[in-house]
Order: structure tokens, then C-alpha cells, then sequence
């Protein structure tokens, strides 16, 4: 699925059926929340900040964050919300924001890839609410905010931080 004209939505659900891919790269498209599922690549861009959440749409269904069935993910926005997960099980989420990629209070998001690129102008989570990833191989560009990551398994890393570079591995870390 490709677009021709920006979407504007309070909410944007895409549900795809066998191994349907969705490229919504349009820079104008103005998205609060995103929920996808689908067994091909996920590319979605938004004009500013944007929440990965759970929509529910008659009679489609509830679709909880964004999950692309083992294929890539490509997010890219002025800032994010992870309040759900983006899981690319087996394959690469890029997620690039020109201000802050943050979990919220509370929320359950996190990152679930073999590989995670993550690219933020401003911080990538906050001392008290880092990003939650269970990836192989992380790479992390972050502004003067920082970053802060909680890791869940063996991790390869590299990345770099305008703040300060925060790390909790769960297991074996390689630099």
C-alpha cells in the first residue's frame, strides 16, 4: 500500500492481510497515534510527534502497537511515543525522530528486533523511564537529553550521545 496525498488522523490503523507492506513515507502525513499489523515491511513518516498505541475500529478489530510479522520497520517523526511495542521479530526497526523518542509513565512499549536503529535530535527515553529493547544488535544516535536504554538479552552495541549514554543489560554486552 503506497499513498498519493498526506493523511490527516487522529488515530491510523493498518491492518494487512497476507504479506501486505505499507509505505506511508509522505512528510506531510499528521498522525497523534499508529497502530499496525501486518506480515510486510511497515514505513510510516509524520509531519511532528506521534504515539505508537492501541486502536480499535469496527468490525476490523483492536490493533495494539506496530508489528510487521519478521519484516522491516521504518518510523520516522518530530517525536515518539512508545506506548506500545514496535516489533520487527527477526528483522531491523528504524526509528528516527527530530526531537524525543520516549516511553511514557506507565506504558508497556519497547522494541522487539534483531536489529534496532535508533536516531533521535533530542533524547532517546529518560533516566527514569528508559527505552525498553530485546534486540542483537543496537545502534544509538542521541541529542544533548541523552540516552537511557534498558536491554533484555546479549546486545551488540555502538552509538554515540550529545548527554549522557545510559545502559541496564540484562545479559552479555558487546561493544
Amino acid at each position: 500500500v503506497t499513498q498519493a496525498a498526506p493523511i490527516t488522523a487522529d488515530g491510523l490503523l493498518l491492518k494487512g492481510i497476507g504479506g501486505a507492506s505499507f509505505d506511508l513515507s509522505n512528510a506531510a502525513n499528521n498522525v497523534a497515534i499508529l497502530a499496525a499489523t501486518s506480515a510486510g515491511a511497515i514505513t510510516y513518516r509524520d509531519a511532528d510527534s506521534l504515539a505508537i498505541g492501541t486502536l480499535t475500529v469496527p468490525p476490523i478489530g483492536t490493533v495494539t502497537g506496530v508489528d510487521s510479522g519478521g519484516n522491516p520497520i521504518d518510523l520516522q517523526s518530530g517525536s515518539l511515543a512508545l506506548e506500545q511495542s514496535v516489533t520487527a521479530a527477526g528483522s531491523t526497526v528504524r526509528i528516527t525522530v527530530f526531537g524525543d523518542l520516549e516511553r511514557p509513565d506507565g506504558s508497556s512499549g519497547a522494541i522487539n528486533a534483531a536489529r534496532a536503529d535508533l536516531i533521535a535530535t533530542g533524547g532517546v527515553g529518560t533516566e527514569t523511564e528508559p527505552v525498553d529493547t530485546s534486540v542483537g544488535t543496537l545502534t544509538v544516535s542521541a541529542g544533548p537529553a541523552g540516552a537511557f536504554i534498558d536491554q533484555q538479552g546479549a546486545l551488540t552495541l555502538s552509538g554515540s550521545s550529545d548527554g549522557p549514554f545510559v545502559l541496564v543489560a540484562e545479559s552479555s554486552l558487546t561493544l
